[in-house]
């Protein structure tokens, strides 16, 4: 009886440590400080946009880890119409100023090819 316990709690303690952390999902509300579509050295129809809350982790690479920049592109978003309405709602809240919330994971799990993270769901 008292091996079988031991076992048990060897067994359970391995495998609470040896699970894979998962991805949390982040939404934070903020203001489009910028917002930029493709460039001559960008892919076509390449989305950035930077955020006005702090630097958050992403779990991406992140060239430029003193902004909170997100990008998209069609290898990112693959639904054209998808894309098409979060730029239409980021470039409504650059306009008017209004708070926008982005939601992306915080493991790295949905990463552009450039290193910034994808956002997953944007809305007012």
């Amino acid at each position: 009886m008292r091996k079988s316990a031991i076992s048990v709690i060897l067994a359970l303690s391995i495998s609470m440590f040896s699970m894979p952390s998962q991805a949390k999902l982040i939404f934070l509300t903020g203001t489009v400080t910028a917002l930029f579509v493709s460039g001559a050295e960008s892919p076509a129809e390449s989305v950035s946009f930077t955020m006005s809350f702090g630097v958050q982790t992403t779990g991406c690479t992140n060239p430029a880890p003193t902004n909170q920049i997100f990008v998209f592109t069609p290898a990112d978003i693959s639904d054209a119409q998808t894309r098409k309405n979060m730029l239409a709602l980021l470039m409504a809240a650059r306009i008017s100023a209004t708070p926008v919330t982005v939601d992306w994971d915080n493991a790295g799990a949905n990463c552009d090819a450039t290193g910034f993270p994808v956002p997953l769901y944007v809305g007012l």
